[in-house]
C-alpha cells in the first residue's frame, strides 16, 4: 500500500509555532495508475484546489472508470 498523504505537523508563524493535524491515507498499489488516467498531466498546485481529486482519493471513484 502507498501512503497517500502526510506533511508537516506544524509551521512557524511570526516566531510562534502553530501545531496542526494531517491525515493520511493509504491507498492500493493499483491506485496510483488508476488515479493518474484521469489527474495526469495536472500540476500540484491544480490538484491542490481540486476537491473531486481528493474525493476519488478517498472514495476510489476512480477506480471504476
Amino acid at each position: 500500500m502507498f501512503l497517500g498523504g502526510a506533511g508537516v505537523r506544524g509551521l512557524e508563524l511570526d516566531g510562534q509555532f502553530i501545531k496542526f493535524t494531517a491525515i493520511g491515507v493509504y491507498l492500493e498499489d493499483i491506485a496510483i495508475p488508476s488515479l493518474a488516467v484521469k489527474w495526469r498531466g495536472k500540476t500540484a498546485a491544480e490538484l491542490t484546489d481540486a476537491i473531486d481529486f481528493f474525493r476519488d482519493v478517498v472514495t476510489g471513484k476512480s477506480l471504476t472508470k
